[in-house]
């Protein structure tokens, strides 16, 4: 695995053959399997204010916006995580390409403070049990600046 570092000093490992892509503006990462195929499966962190709202605010505002964000946007599962960063939550969703391709989004969230940060992995429906444990590799990974493990 390979360790990739954020502008906000926040790590996790991806395996060696993902391709870290440029950072967004934010600070985030991007790292994409190694497939030539249409799609390749992502894993994407984000990192930004939440501002003065509860994690069950901040998430309760994100879950409002994905139906909208994400044609034909299903919550499958929303469960409470908890790790060494400190307490968050697991989504699990799927939704559609504007092509009618059906992909899942596994999307780990953890709130630091005023700065929350999200990771979110994607892949088609169909090879979604193939990646889940690489997903979730990377998401116990997560290392926050200043939070030992």
């Amino acid at each position: 695995m390979e360790v990739l570092r954020s502008g906000w000093g926040i790590e996790f490992a991806v395996p060696n053959d993902w391709a870290p892509t440029a950072t967004p503006q934010d600070g985030g990462i991007v790292a994409l399997e190694p497939r030539l195929e249409e799609f390749r499966a992502n894993i994407v962190l984000v990192s930004g204010p939440a501002g003065t709202r509860s994690l069950r605010q901040w998430q309760a505002a994100v879950e409002a916006e994905l139906p909208s964000a994400l044609a034909g946007y299903q919550l499958i599962d929303l469960t409470p995580w908890e790790t060494d960063v400190g307490s968050g939550g697991r989504r699990l969703a799927q939704y559609t390409t504007v092509q009618g391709d059906y992909l899942s989004m596994e999307q780990w969230f953890v709130r630091a403070g005023s700065v929350g940060h999200t990771l979110t992995a994607t892949v088609e429906t169909f090879r979604y049990s193939v990646l889940a444990p690489t997903f979730r590799a990377m998401a116990e990974s997560l290392t926050l600046p200043g939070v030992s493990r």
